[in-house]
């Protein structure tokens, strides 16, 4: 072990020029970092929350590291500080573009290329209340029961589902007609009156990314991470929310990229508010 270390230790300060110090510790080396790095984010659904946390972070002070290495090994090379202080910062300069870069096209990579699907994690409960108030205008019932809230991303494009119960819901249903217009119709989600409002519809309701609910015989969804990866998420059973209903339907804002829109069952109790949002 002793002899490795000092033969690291060799290796990391044996005198070069200047142009193999700049481009082998400047360069290569934080770029290969950045490439386990982002190898590492591709795998990091995968693991688990306290491993995410270790290697993730433990990488990241490793780039830290060399980084101010590869700067301390450049200036002292030069015997004039001057020459010293501008060489270093050409080279911290060509490693934040090459953070840039990284950062920039594993961002479209995930923004474009990724889906994913979360529901009922302890965030989106305590998230709810203030979620509904602020996206329907209206406060949350104090007799509503939380029966799920989910976070659907579909590439660029995503929304969120909040399904809950109201025990006074004729209550709800007068507060709520002061501010909306509804219409009385029939749903068997995601059908109203016979009208799909899915992402391929293109229909007076708008453009709905619903949530993977009453699919017959379906019970969990393929979400795709990364372009390399999937993972199959369990789907929650939304009691009394599936098969015709006669529902009030309104559209709280009414537009191509982000509609919302809300239903109310009456018989069943049940509030069903869509935030959708397309690129």
């Amino acid at each position: 072990m002793m002899i490795s270390i000092k033969k690291m230790k060799e290796f990391a300060l044996k005198p070069r020029k200047l142009a193999n110090t700049f481009w082998l510790w400047g360069v290569l080396y934080p770029f290969l970092l950045l490439s386990i790095i982002s190898l590492i984010y591709v795998i990091y659904p995968f693991l688990s929350h306290w491993l995410q946390f270790i290697v993730i972070s433990s990488f990241q002070v490793l780039l830290l590291i060399e980084v101010f290495f590869s700067l301390f090994l450049t200036y002292r090379v030069f015997d004039s500080k001057k020459r010293a202080l501008s060489t270093c910062s050409v080279q911290l300069l060509f490693q934040i573009i090459i953070l840039l870069v990284f950062v920039i096209i594993g961002g479209m990579i995930m923004k474009f290329s990724a889906s994913d699907y979360i529901e009922n994690t302890s965030i989106q409960n305590e998230a709810a209340p203030s979620f509904f108030s602020e996206t329907a205008k209206l406060d949350y019932p104090n007799d509503a029961k939380l029966i799920n809230i989910s976070y659907f991303k579909y590439g660029p494009s995503g929304s969120v589902n909040i399904i809950f119960s109201v025990t006074d819901i004729d209550s709800f249903i007068n507060k709520a007609s002061k501010q909306y217009k509804f219409e009385n119709l029939v749903m068997d989600y995601p059908y109203i009156e016979e009208t799909v409002i899915t992402s391929t519809s293109s229909t007076t309701f708008g453009n709905f990314l619903a949530g993977p609910f009453c699919m017959e015989g379906v019970n969990s969804i393929e979400v795709e991470p990364t372009v390399y990866f999937l993972i199959t998420k369990v789907v929650a059973e939304v009691e009394n929310f599936c098969g015709k209903r006669e529902v009030l339907f309104t559209q709280i804002i009414e537009s191509r990229h982000q509609p919302i829109i809300m239903v109310i069952l009456p018989k069943e109790r049940l509030v069903w508010l869509n935030d959708s949002f397309w690129f």
